[in-house]
């Protein structure tokens, strides 16, 4: 009977650990996703390990994701005319967040001033759901379309995130329900530097609804 009992309690502690191991990892997903997307007290906006658009330099860029353990490799690209510096691509160590997909890259495409960093684009693991618990519905998007002999209508999804300076691409197929659509993970995210005159005059833009995808279909 004892025995009985130990057992019993042995396995409900494997499951209480087991939950709680659940509810810790969930906790540092939305962790990182809130740094990610909404900042920290060290940045003022969106940022990757300190990285910001329009604020970090490129060669301190370069610096910080080669001494990270989250990276395994940093390869630099040069533009084919100019042949300047055009992108910083990295490959991951598999120490990252799990919000983030290992099996693509990550780039830094390089602004236009050329010494500083334009853009960091991050292949996510997360679903559109929670992007817009975290930051609400975006002022606009885009839609394109592609078929290529598939039954189903092909689906390419931007999100402009313009006040808290990113966007986002999905891809999915129609027809579009919204529970399906609430659930799609996120290909990758993109975050810029929104402080030009075009990209401001978007950020009072009231919010797109979610049930406007559905008319593409």
């Amino acid at each position: 009977m004892i025995g009985i009992i130990a057992r019993a309690a042995l396995a409900l502690g494997l499951v209480f650990g087991l939950l709680l191991l659940g509810i810790l990892a969930l906790q540092s997903n939305d962790d990182m996703a809130t740094t990610l997307l909404l900042g920290t007290d060290a940045c003022d906006g969106p940022c990757f390990l300190g990285i910001q658009p329009g604020i970090t330099p490129v060669t301190e860029a370069r610096l910080t994701l080669e001494a990270h353990p989250w990276i395994s490799a940093v390869d630099i690209e040069f533009s084919a005319i100019e042949r300047s510096l055009d992108r910083i691509v990295w490959s991951w160590s598999g120490q990252q967040p799990a919000i983030i997909d290992g099996a693509r890259p990550g780039v830094i495409i390089v602004g236009p001033e050329r010494d500083l960093i334009g853009q960091v684009r991050l292949p996510t693991r997360l679903r559109l759901g929670e992007v817009h618990l975290l930051v609400g519905q975006p002022p606009f998007f885009t839609v394109g379309t592609s078929q290529f002999g598939q039954p189903q209508l092909k689906l390419e999804i931007e999100e402009f995130h313009v006040r808290h300076g990113f966007y986002l691409h999905i891809e999915t197929r129609c027809p579009l329900w919204m529970s399906i659509l609430w659930q799609t993970t996120i290909d990758s995210i993109t975050l810029f530097d929104s402080s030009g005159d075009l990209m401001q005059s978007y950020t009072s833009s009231p919010p797109t609804p979610l049930e406007e995808y559905r008319r593409t279909c």
